[in-house]
């Protein structure tokens, strides 16, 4: 993974994007010290977009989300 500034980033923008199509790269652009966004190829984010994601790694759901729900499962609140 590359790590660049956004000042950077924005001076060189073109050549960066050439880096993730050619050479599959992924680039981390911060902003005053902290990650503020990520550039990975397109292929590699429409085939799993949330394979990262810090929060739902690692997260199994054990039901069948297309099942339908009855009206007892619904709180009161939201019936």
């Amino acid at each position: 993974m590359i790590a660049t500034t956004l000042s950077d980033a924005k001076k060189s923008l073109g050549l960066l994007l050439d880096r993730v199509v050619t050479q599959h790269e992924r680039i981390c652009i911060a902003d005053h010290g902290k990650s503020i966004a990520y550039i990975c190829p397109a292929a590699e984010y429409e085939t799993d977009p949330f394979a990262r994601h810090p929060e739902i790694m690692g997260v199994k759901i054990k039901c069948d989300l297309t099942a339908p729900v009855s009206d007892d499962d619904w709180p009161e609140d939201c019936k």
